[in-house]
């Protein structure tokens, strides 16, 4: 991004809305006054005393921004990126291609964090107001606003459907972006931490009666004896090996309700297969029965022409004539009466003018 500049999404990140969308249509006529637009993430400033929770607290979202190229805010990032992991792997006493983070020091590390520390000390820099930026400036923030070069959009633009920080959800106007957090595995390689017997404080997902409760839990959990310890333990790991076993019966059933609905698509299926070819066999049963049907006498005495009568053809189309006619000697004697009947569209011939007076 320092050196093309252009959109950076994560892999697990789902366009809502076209790119297009990033910049409200207010700054349009004003972009060569923005090189960087960003979105926020988390917005809980009430935890930044947390011990676990506050260095992650309040952070623009790192997962989706659009800078321009050769901006000295992305390179400050890499630079400090790069000197913080030199120092943990001389801590670690590791090559810097064999340390390990887990997830608090990936976050506060190379993640938003730290993103966000560098996007702040940048602004502060280039800022000609005597008043220093802090995350005060865009504590629920409910339109984008632009602050030393950077549109910093609401937290509905590129965080929605979290649950906490007022994010909303995805089907909001305002969302551009659905992040996918669970498509990638990182966080499994980089375990946050976890209590003992109350596991991880992050699974409050940032709601403050659950986090205080977690607090006070863990703060009593120290003063228990080891044996008190233990047996909380004891009882915990219970009620774990009963949620996986709880969990497994779910997938298994979820499973056989898969089967079977997959069961029961194949049987409609296959009935209205048999149905379609029954109606295609009554269909040609009944066309072969009307072919092979016996004529009754009136019917075929109809198809026949009677003896003596012929058709003579007027106006385009036949007309029987008047059939026998017996003559003074009593010998039959043939004769053609032509009836007048008028042709569509045209008057009756007279005996007297040969074709209607032409």
């Amino acid at each position: 991004m320092y050196a093309e500049g252009g959109v950076y999404a994560d892999i697990d990140v789902e366009a809502l809305r076209p790119i297009k969308r990033f910049v409200p249509e207010r700054y349009w006529d004003s972009l060569s006054e923005i090189d960087m637009v960003v979105g926020i993430e988390i917005d809980q400033p009430e935890f930044r005393d947390h011990p676990i929770l506050g260095s992650k607290c309040m952070s623009f979202c790192q997962w989706t921004f659009m800078c321009k190229p050769r901006l000295p805010v992305m390179l400050n990032l890499v630079e400090n990126i790069m000197t913080w992991l030199i120092s943990l792997a001389a801590q670690q006493q590791v090559h810097l291609s064999e340390l390990h983070l887990d997830f608090d020091e990936v976050i506060s590390g190379t993640g938003p964090s730290a993103f966000t520390i560098a996007l702040l000390k940048e602004m502060n820099r280039i800022s000609h107001s005597p008043k220093e930026i802090t995350w005060d400036n865009f504590h629920a923030m409910d339109e984008s606003k632009v602050v030393s070069r950077v549109l910093v959009l609401d937290v509905e633009a590129f965080a929605a459907g979290q649950g906490h920080s007022d994010s909303g959800n995805h089907n909001a106007r305002g969302a551009l972006v659905k992040h996918h957090y669970h498509a990638s595995n990182w966080p499994s390689k980089h375990p946050r931490y976890a209590h003992p017997v109350y596991g991880e404080v992050e699974r409050c997902n940032w709601d403050l009666a659950c986090v205080q409760k977690w607090d006070r839990d863990v703060e009593a959990y120290k003063s228990l004896s080891i044996e008190e310890q233990n047996k909380l333990k004891e009882e915990r790991r219970m009620e774990l090996e009963k949620l996986r076993e709880q969990q497994l019966k779910e997938q298994e059933q979820a499973i056989r309700l898969e089967q079977f609905g997959e069961a029961v698509r194949k049987a409609e299926e296959e009935q209205r297969r048999r149905e379609e070819l029954e109606r295609e066999m009554k269909e040609r049963m009944r066309v072969e029965d009307q072919a092979l049907k016996p004529l009754h006498p009136e019917q075929a005495g109809a198809e026949e022409k009677k003896e003596g009568e012929e058709l003579i053809m007027f106006g385009g189309r036949p007309v029987p004539g008047q059939g026998q006619d017996m003559g003074a000697n009593g010998e039959g004697e043939q004769k053609k009466v032509v009836e007048q009947q008028p042709v569509f569209g045209q008057p009756m011939l007279q005996n007297d003018e040969p074709f209607g007076g032409l």
